[in-house]
């Protein structure tokens, strides 16, 4: 029952870390293309499949 508890407790601390870590890597995205908003295709391209 206990590790039951544990492992529920973990697993929801690990999605809010990882819903976290892609919202600040999100909003670094953002302000890194506000910052530079004429960007060529080639570099929207890399973004996109990074």
């Amino acid at each position: 029952m206990i590790g039951a508890v544990f492992g529920c407790i973990f697993g929801i601390l690990l999605v809010v870390f990882i819903l976290g870590a892609l919202g600040v890597l999100t909003m670094a995205a953002v302000k890194y293309l506000k910052k530079n908003h004429q960007t060529t295709k080639d570099e929207r391209i890399s973004i996109r499949n990074l």
